[in-house]
């Protein structure tokens, strides 16, 4: 029988992960929805001459975003999750075309879900190696 105080702490990290993965929802709204960078501003991403920088920070941003949510939700509900960040990344874009000085980009969208997808695969992959060496270490 697990008593109460044995349960706090996995109850104080699935609690941490949640507000994490909530506060970084909000972030990635919050920076898509904002209005159109300035020339010189850090957020200007011409400024850079990286080509295609935009869409490798789309995609990094949402295979960080799906790593979050592997520690955020249980182990049955993490393709939901994928699911459900591939969606909100592309809700984002698609409201992007109503803020002054924004435009709705399927290309970024694309970017998004490459990263969702990307990451699901990374994740299962890297579980699955950490469950193959835990399973050899036993035997």
């Amino acid at each position: 029988m697990m008593s109460y105080s044995n349960k706090l702490p996995h109850t104080l990290k699935s609690l941490s992960c949640w507000l994490v993965f909530i506060a970084y929802s909000g972030w990635i709204g919050f920076i898509s929805l904002s209005h159109a960078a300035q020339p010189g501003d850090l957020t200007d991403l011409n400024q850079y001459g990286i080509m295609a920088l935009d869409k490798f920070l789309h995609f990094g941003a949402y295979g960080l975003f799906v790593y979050l949510g592997y520690y955020t939700v249980s182990a049955t509900h993490f393709r939901l999750c994928c699911i459900m960040i591939a969606g909100y990344g592309f809700g984002l874009e698609m409201m992007q075309g109503n803020v002054p000085g924004r435009e709705a980009a399927l290309d970024d969208g694309i970017a998004n879900l490459m990263g969702v997808i990307v990451g699901y695969y990374a994740m299962k992959w890297l579980t699955g190696l950490k469950h193959q060496r835990s399973h050899r270490r036993e035997n």
